[in-house]
C-alpha cells in the first residue's frame, strides 16, 4: 500500500496531526525567541565615563565618550566642565567604568558586562559565535536522516535547554562566548521539526501548514518586544525564554517517529505501530493487517559535486549560491539591527516581526501571478535603493522623520519578500535529482557567511551609513545576475542535470513550436505527439508534496 494512501486513511490532517503540528511548532517560535533576544540583549545604550573625582561636578547627558579630560594641576578632579581648567593643562584618561542610560532594557549584557570603548568589539563576537553555531547545527541536523527526526529533535531539545539556562550563570563575557556557540547549535533543530510535520500529514494539507509554521516565526519575532519589557534584566529574558523549551516536553510525549523514516530503515512493524496509534487519535479503526508492504517512491538523488560537473548547472548554481549569501547577509543584518527603523528598541522589533507576515504574502502572491525572476529582481533593487537611503535622510522635522520610517520600512518587507520568493526560485532551477542538494548547499553556505553580518554592523562604529551601504549595495549588485537565470513560472521543471543544461533554452523553443503550431494549423494529434518529444521534467511539488523523502544530500 502506498505510504500517501495511509495518510489520507488515517485521517490526513486530524487531531494527531494537529497535537503534533502545535508542539512542533513551537520550536520555530524559540528558534527566533533565540536571535532576536540575543540581538536585544546585546543593545548598547547611550553611556558616560563614571566620575570619581573629588570635585563633585557630574557630567550633564550621556555622550558615549570613551575617554575623561582630567587637569594635571588639580590631581583627580575631572575637567568635564571645561570653565575649570585651562586647554594647557588637560589630558585624555582611556574611563574604566561607565554609567549608562536606563532608556529601554534595565540591564542589558552590554550594562553587565561593560562591553562599551575597548571592549566594544564583543557584542559582535557573541553574536557572530551565534551564528557560527547555527551554521554547524544545520551540518548536525543531517543526523535526522541516521537516527531519526524525533531522535534529533530530542536531543537538540536538551541542547536547547541546557544552552537556555547556561548563559544565565556564566560569569564573564568569555564564557558567554562558549555559551552562545552551543545555543547556536541547537537553533536550527526547527528545519527537523517543519519536516516531520509534512511527513505526517496528507499532501494537500502540507502547504497550509508549512505556511503557519513560519507564522509562527513572525508572530515569535513580534513576542520578543513584550519579553523583554517585561524581562528588563537580560538574566530574566534569558530564563523566560526558556518556557518555550517546554515543548521539548510536549515531543517527547506528543510526537511520533516519522514513519516513512522508519519504513526506509526496514522498520515496518514499528511504522504500522505508529499508523495505528495516529489513527486511534483521529477517532479512525485501522489495522496494520490492511497492508503487507508500504511502498514510497523515493526521487533519485545525485551527488552536489553533480552541480559543478556542466558549465550551465555550474552558472546557475554559483548565481544562486552567490544571492541566497547576500540576502542572508542582508536579511540577518537588517534583524540584529535593533535600531534599523525606529529608535525605539520595542516598537523596531515589534513591527519588524509584523512586518514579515505581508513580506511572505507579497513573495506568494507576485510569484504566482506575475513569475520569479522579474519580481525577485524589481523587489530586491527597490530595496537595495531604500535601505541605502535610510541612514542619510535627517530627522530634523517630522516629515523627513516619516520617510526616514517608510523607507527603512519598504527596504526591509521587499528584502525579506525577494529573500523569500528566491527560496522558491532558486529550488526550481535545480533538477529534481539534485534539488534537495543545491538547496543544502546554498543555505549552509549562507549560513557560515551570515557570521559576518554583525562584523559589517560593526562598521557603524566607522561610519553610520556604512552598513545599510554595504548590505543594499551587495543587495542590487548580486540580484543583477538573476537576469542570467531562465524564467521558471508555468515551466516543467528539469529531473537530470543534462535536463537543467537544456532547461535555459527551452522556454524559447516551446514558444517557437508553439507559434509554428498556430501557422501551420497544426493538427491537435501532431501537438500531442510533439509535447511527447519534450525532454521529461518533473515537477517541485513532487518531492514535498507526494510525500517522497526529503533526505539531507550527500556531497
Amino acid at each position: 500500500m502506498e505510504y500517501e494512501k495511509i495518510l489520507t486513511q488515517i485521517g490526513g490532517f486530524g487531531r494527531a496531526q494537529l497535537m503534533v503540528f502545535l508542539s512542533l511548532s513551537m520550536t520555530s517560535v524559540k528558534a527566533v525567541l533565540d536571535l532576536q533576544l540575543l540581538a536585544l540583549m546585546l543593545h548598547v545604550s547611550p553611556f558616560r565615563c563614571a566620575q570619581q573625582n573629588s570635585s563633585g561636578y557630574e557630567p550633564q547627558g550621556f555622550d558615549s565618550h570613551c575617554t575623561i579630560s582630567r587637569s594635571s594641576e588639580a590631581g583627580n578632579a575631572s575637567s568635564a566642565d571645561p570653565s575649570l581648567y585651562s586647554a594647557g593643562n588637560m589630558t585624555e584618561e582611556a574611563c574604566t567604568e561607565f554609567e549608562f542610560e536606563n532608556d529601554f532594557i534595565r540591564l542589558t549584557m552590554v550594562k553587565d558586562f561593560q562591553l562599551v570603548c575597548a571592549r566594544d568589539i564583543y557584542p559582535t563576537i557573541l553574536m557572530s559565535v551565534y551564528f557560527f553555531g547555527d551554521a554547524c547545527g544545520m551540518l548536525f541536523a543531517t543526523l535526522g536522516d541516521r537516527i531519526g527526526r524525533r531522535t534529533i529533535l530530542l536531543v537538540c531539545g536538551c541542547v536547547d535547554i541546557v544552552t537556555t539556562v547556561l548563559p544565565v550563570f556564566t560569569p564573564t563575557v568569555e564564557w558567554q562566548i562558549g555559551a552562545r556557540f552551543l545555543k547556536g547549535l541547537a537553533s536550527p533543530v526547527y528545519y527537523q521539526g517543519l519536516l516531520l510535520v509534512e511527513e505526517l500529514t496528507a499532501a494537500k494539507h502540507r502547504a497550509m501548514l508549512g505556511n503557519l509554521y513560519w507564522l509562527l516565526w513572525c508572530i515569535g519575532y513580534s513576542l520578543c518586544s513584550l519579553i523583554a519589557y517585561l524581562g528588563q534584566e537580560w538574566r530574566i529574558i534569558q530564563l523566560i525564554s526558556l518556557a518555550f523549551s517546554s515543548s521539548y516536553i510536549l515531543v517527547y510525549f506528543l510526537v511520533p517517529e516519522s514513519p516513512r523514516w522508519l519504513v526506509l530503515k526496514g522498520r515496518t512493524k514499528e511504522a504500522g505501530r505508529v499508523f495505528e496509534k495516529m489513527a486511534r487519535w483521529n477517532g479512525i479503526r485501522w489495522r496494520t493487517n490492511k497492508f503487507d508492504k508500504i511502498v514510497i517512491e523515493e526521487t533519485p538523488t545525485g551527488r552536489t559535486l553533480e552541480l559543478f560537473t556542466y558549465p550551465i548547472m555550474r552558472r546557475k548554481t554559483l548565481i544562486i549560491v552567490f544571492v541566497m549569501l547576500v540576502y542572508s547577509l542582508a536579511y540577518y543584518g537588517l534583524t540584529i539591527d535593533t535600531t534599523f527603523i525606529i529608535d525605539d528598541v520595542y516598537i523596531n522589533t515589534a513591527v519588524s516581526g509584523v512586518l514579515e507576515i505581508p513580506a511572505y504574502l507579497l513573495a506568494w502572491q507576485v510569484s504566482e501571478r506575475i513569475g520569479r525572476r522579474t519580481p525577485t529582481v524589481a523587489m530586491s533593487i527597490v530595496a537595495g535603493v531604500a535601505i541605502i537611503a535610510v541612514p542619510f535622510i535627517p530627522q530634523e522635522k517630522q516629515y523627513l522623520f516619516a520617510i526616514k520610517v517608510a523607507m527603512a520600512l519598504i527596504g526591509k518587507c521587499l528584502l525579506t519578500a525577494a529573500y523569500s520568493a528566491m527560496d522558491i526560485y532558486g529550488a526550481e532551477n535545480f533538477p529534481t535529482s539534485l534539488r534537495n542538494n543545491g538547496v543544502f548547499l546554498s543555505a549552509v553556505v549562507a549560513g557560515f557567511l551570515s557570521v559576518i553580518s554583525p562584523v559589517i554592523n560593526y562598521l557603524s562604529t566607522v561610519a553610520e551609513w556604512l552598513p545599510a551601504v554595504v548590505f543594499g549595495g551587495l543587495t542590487i549588485v548580486s540580484v543583477l545576475s538573476v537576469l542570467w537565470l531562465p524564467e521558471t513560472k508555468d515551466m516543467p521543471l528539469p529531473d537530470t542535470v543534462k535536463d537543467a543544461e537544456k532547461f535555459l533554452n527551452w522556454r524559447a523553443e516551446h514558444e517557437e513550436r508553439e507559434r509554428q503550431v498556430v501557422d501551420n494549423f497544426t493538427e491537435p494529434e501532431d501537438l500531442a505527439a510533439s509535447e511527447m518529444r519534450r525532454p521529461r521534467y518533473g515537477s517541485i511539488g513532487v518531492e514535498n508534496g507526494s510525500g517522497n523523502e526529503q533526505q539531507f544530500p550527500s556531497v
